[in-house]
């Protein structure tokens, strides 16, 4: 739905103005840059497309202009994109530009189409296997945590069995 989400896009840019965050600022851009460029908006899509030079916006510019066929542009944007998304740890950027020069290579370059598509695998294949050591030390936590509270039940059991065993003790003696 574009223009619900140029809507609620251009609200948020609002909304993060008279805040003064240029966070929200910055992470509302590129989607109002896209959902123009979509609308056919070029102009307009452009203005939010270059209003800075951060990963997102250059990957977001770089299929702005594959989709109008502008190869040269799109592959500078896409490079430095990648270039980025490889100095800074944004493995999400650096594999979207990864595939987008992958793709723009394509037609005219399949060393070089296949080099960055290896790249992209790398990558793809870097952040799922970060995601299972995380997913492996949540099980991990989770196996800890029902082994503490099972300890913890039998140390109650036990509790309970000496005061029942001192309360018989004294039933006896009395």
């Amino acid at each position: 739905e574009v223009d619900s989400a140029i809507h609620y896009a251009e609200k948020a840019v609002d909304i993060a103005r008279k805040m003064g965050n240029q966070f929200i600022q910055q992470g509302v851009t590129p989607t109002l840059g896209f959902a123009y460029g979509k609308k056919g908006y070029d102009s307009l899509a452009l203005r939010y497309l270059r209003s800075g030079d951060y990963s997102i916006l250059l990957v977001m510019r770089a299929i702005f202009f594959k989709d109008r066929k502008q190869y040269d542009s799109a592959l500078y944007y896409a490079h430095r994109a990648y270039e980025l998304g490889t100095r800074f740890p944004a493995r999400q950027i650096e594999l979207s530009s990864a595939i987008l020069l992958s793709e723009l290579y394509e037609s005219t370059d399949p060393i070089k189409a296949l080099k960055y598509m290896k790249m992209a695998q790398a990558i793809r294949e870097s952040i799922s296997g970060a995601a299972n050591v995380l997913s492996a030390k949540a099980i991990e936590l989770e196996q800890q945590e029902r082994e503490s509270e099972m300890k913890l039940a039998e140390m109650n059991l036990r509790n309970r069995f000496r005061i029942f065993a001192a309360v018989a003790v004294l039933i006896l003696a009395v």
